[in-house]
């Protein structure tokens, strides 16, 4: 299979999760600073959410720019990271209810380390012009 068209169809789902996250930032409570102040735990959190979705459709353009081809079990593990990066809006509004939470800390974490993981096992600097399998 082509890359063309597979990245264009990741880079649509990263674009989605990060208008979900841009829509589940809470607004402040009134127009003061203060309010907007209140909320500083939420936007921490999206910004470390932007930074990772950032890092991977990052890394995702590098390493198509390397390769030419991807077969079925690329397609298959994309689409697994596409489902761990889709949980990302929802664990993103439980760290940021609840930020003392351990399990929510635990389970936001590990989405991050499961996204890397892939990613890194992804990654292959020496393909350029190769197929990915």
């Amino acid at each position: 299979m082509q890359t063309d068209r597979f990245e264009t169809f990741l880079d649509a789902i990263l674009a989605i999760i990060i208008t979900v996250l841009v829509l589940k930032l809470a607004q402040p409570d009134t127009a003061t600073w203060g309010a907007v102040l209140n909320l500083n735990i939420r936007y921490l959190t999206y910004f470390t959410c932007f930074i990772i979705i950032f890092n991977t459709w990052y890394n995702d353009h590098n390493l198509f720019q390397m390769v030419d081809e991807i077969d079925n079990k690329v397609v298959v593990v994309y689409g697994v990271l596409a489902f761990i990066i889709s949980l990302i809006p929802y664990f993103a509004t439980w760290v940021g209810l609840h930020p003392e939470s351990v399990p929510a800390q635990s389970m936001f974490g590990l989405l991050f380390f499961f996204d890397q993981h892939i990613l890194h096992h992804l990654h292959l600097p020496d393909c350029k012009g190769k197929s990915l399998q």
